[in-house]
């Protein structure tokens, strides 16, 4: 999704007739915000992941196991 929306902003901005300059720059600024967006959701899979693993699953588990007997 990322390269498909750079790709968009790129062919949207030769249609209009913008220089280069302009173009590096408004590329450049929405691949910052693309990575970090991606950066931000790569970081909150992994805390929710570690939380799933070391929090939340083994309580459950021990939850599960003393209703059963």
């Amino acid at each position: 999704m990322k390269f498909f929306l750079m790709f968009v902003s790129i062919f949207c901005l030769y249609q209009t007739g913008a220089n280069g300059f302009l173009l590096d720059t408004i590329t450049g600024a929405i691949g910052s915000v693309i990575d970090g967006v991606t950066s931000t959701i790569d970081t909150i899979t992994g805390v929710g992941q570690f939380l799933w693993d070391n929090a939340l699953n083994p309580s459950l588990q021990v939850l599960q196991e003393s209703r059963n007997e």
